[in-house]
């Protein structure tokens, strides 16, 4: 089986808590011998690290655009990754780049499963902020 989660940040990057708790989820994944992989950018990363190329670390395969989804080579990664994977996890309802997955996904590979982790993004506080922007893609 394999799972691709695409994120706009992942672990080194310390810009909030999925960026951790996606990288030990997809080690403990890959420690069951379930193939993880992950297209993400350089958002919030201090250390040097190696971007725009696939890395093999012991959390999966990770693919660190320097670009994010306005990169055409993120782009091309992600929908590569949607059309090879079993399970497609989406982890922020209000991300470019799980909006980018989703729409492609809906699109091209209707039958690929779908997990949507949207954390604390529905909280009734946490949609007060940019609230005109959140509305449509409620409404979707």
């Amino acid at each position: 089986m394999k799972i691709f989660f695409p994120i706009s940040a992942f672990y080194p990057s310390q810009i909030g808590g999925p960026c951790n708790t996606l990288y030990w989820h997809c080690k403990a994944l890959q420690d069951n011998h379930i193939k993880t992989t992950v297209v993400t950018t350089t958002i919030g990363i201090k250390d040097e690290i190696s971007a725009d190329k696939w890395l093999h670390l012991n959390c999966g395969d990770v693919f660190y655009g320097t670009k994010g989804v306005t990169s055409f080579e993120t782009r091309r990664k992600l929908s590569k990754e949607i059309s090879k994977t079993d399970i497609l996890h989406l982890n922020s309802l209000f991300s470019i780049f799980s909006i980018f997955s989703f729409f492609y996904r809906s699109l091209f590979y209707n039958n690929k499963k779908i997990v949507w982790s949207v954390r604390g993004e529905l909280n009734s506080n946490a949609l007060k902020f940019s609230s005109w922007k959140k509305k449509p893609l409620i409404f979707l």
